[in-house]
């Protein structure tokens, strides 16, 4: 078996490069591979030279040293958005202004990509992809999309960086790794950096992601010694970046501490109102800073989303969690949701949402709701068919009461007890709506005297003669009277609780 190290993104960044190269010979790393972006982010890009020729170091190119090898205007980084480019511009600028013609001459020769058999292992390695130099390899990428990248190279591991942010998994029987960089923390709240150590065998290859501490300061000092932008050093000293993030996927984007461009996020804000992306008033650095946070302001409020339960008395075919009757009673339980009400004060969390499944046939709903709305500003989302059912005694009284279904009635609960459900249905039917049952049965236009609420009947037996059924056992929602909902069979009784 043969263990090698790679790296990506040194990114002018010495002090974590000297440290990476450090660690990998002692955990016993035979070779060292360096998957290109020397430059870039850092201040002391002529300082690698150096390091890479000492330690043996064997390196393909990345797009920025393709780009300062050949004295091109732009880093070829493969970002879209304006505002990347233009940091992406800043520090490009500064890197190929301070490279020189011998250290650009050395990377215009560096080859693109490296396949080599080692160990019996077929090994693949590219800064992108194998499609592209500057394709982005992000871990969110479903399996499919990767099979698409990977269809050229059929090798069984390939390993890549570019995107910054370090990751690995079996597509199939290859191994892919995504090295990270190690002179830019990977947007995770850690100063560390990232590489990755591999263990080669024919038929038999793991990698491990090894964070690399080392001389932040040391490095955030030279940066600023230049006169390097300050969300640049920032990155540095906290973690979090902080610039070139419109290019983040999501899932990526949302792990960061900041996620939107300011001036995104200001336009969005309705007038008056201003960003909140620090517990006090902005200051200069913040003002500084050109992204910032989403949680917290006006268009994404520090809210609280909670799922009561997954149980629903409807069965909408557009439920994201597949709520219905039928569905398993999971519930989240009063112990836990007032856990999460107290850990969300402690967050500085400003609302609570609960929703479901029906979060009204959740057996403890009103004691949530009290618990809840006791602390922060509460909202409950429900198709308001079952809200009515729950009523509170005079308020001094403390008493709270609630309908108990037995049997079948308490599995599908009753909708149509209290007025307001009722006139909602009566509103859709007096708007046309050809309401209906989940399995496609639909309930004949109504004829001016059937002024019930009906169900279908495949699973429940006909409560009235008079009352139309389908072939399924869910509840018809139709228009009726108020008052005239509940079945007769129904076996419905009260209990209180203080």
């Amino acid at each position: 078996m043969s263990r090698i190290a790679a790296f990506g993104g040194a990114y002018a960044n010495p002090y974590a490069v000297r440290a990476m190269l450090a660690d990998a010979k002692r955990r016993g790393c035979e070779r060292i591979f360096c998957l290109g972006d020397l430059g870039g982010f850092g201040a002391e890009v002529e300082a690698l030279w150096p390091l890479l020729e000492e330690w043996g170091v064997q390196c393909i190119a990345g797009n920025y040293d393709v780009a300062i090898g050949r004295g091109d205007p732009d880093c070829g980084c493969g970002y879209a958005d304006e505002r990347d480019n233009h940091y992406a511009q800043i520090i490009y600028d500064y890197t190929r202004a301070h490279t020189s013609p011998l250290f650009a001459a050395w990377m215009r020769e560096l080859p693109l990509e490296l396949r080599e058999t080692i160990d019996g292992a077929d090994v693949h390695m590219v800064h992108g992809s194998p499609l592209e130099i500057n394709d982005f390899l992000w871990e969110s990428l479903d399996d499919e999309e990767l099979r698409l990248r990977l269809a050229d190279s059929e090798a069984e591991v390939l390993l890549c960086t570019h995107t910054g942010i370090p990751w690995q998994r079996r597509i199939d029987d290859r191994l892919v790794v995504n090295v990270g960089a190690v002179g830019r923390p990977a947007n995770d709240g850690r100063r560390e950096t990232w590489y990755a150590v591999i263990d080669l065998a024919e038929d038999a290859a793991r990698a491990e992601l090894v964070p690399v501490a080392y001389d932040w300061r040391a490095q955030a000092s030279s940066m600023r010694a230049v006169g390097l932008p300050e969300p640049f050093v920032e990155t540095i000293e906290t973690g979090w970046w902080t610039t070139c993030l419109e290019v983040v996927p999501p899932r990526e984007r949302a792990r960061g501490r900041f996620h939107v461009y300011r001036e995104t996020l200001q336009a969005l804000i309705p007038e008056g109102e201003g960003l909140t992306d620090a517990p006090a008033a902005p200051t200069a650095a913040d003002e500084e800073r050109p992204v910032c946070e989403l949680l917290g302001t006006a268009v994404f409020p520090a809210r609280l989303w909670v799922y009561t339960n997954f149980h629903c008395n409807l069965a909408c075919a557009y439920c994201v969690v597949a709520s219905s009757p039928q569905a398993s009673r999971r519930s989240l339980g009063l112990g836990r949701f007032k856990a999460l009400v107290d850990e969300a004060l402690v967050e500085g969390f400003r609302e609570i949402y609960l929703t479901g499944g029906e979060p009204f046939l959740e057996r403890d709903i009103v004691l949530m709701l009290d618990y809840a709305s006791e602390r922060l500003p509460t909202v409950v989302l429900t198709n308001a068919m079952l809200a009515a059912s729950w009523r509170r005694w005079p308020a001094a009284s403390g008493w709270w009461c609630r309908p108990r279904w037995t049997g079948r009635e308490r599995r599908l609960t009753t909708p149509g007890v209290g007025q307001g459900p009722l006139r909602g249905r009566s509103m859709a039917s007096r708007g046309r709506a050809r309401l209906g049952c989940h399995c496609g049965w639909r309930r004949p236009r109504r004829r001016p005297t059937e002024t019930r609420s009906s169900r279908c009947g495949r699973c429940w037996p006909s409560w009235e003669s008079s009352v139309r059924t389908s072939p399924c056992g869910r509840w018809w929602a139709g228009g009726s009277q108020p008052g005239r909902a509940v079945p007769s069979n129904s076996a419905r009784s009260w209990s209180h609780r203080r």
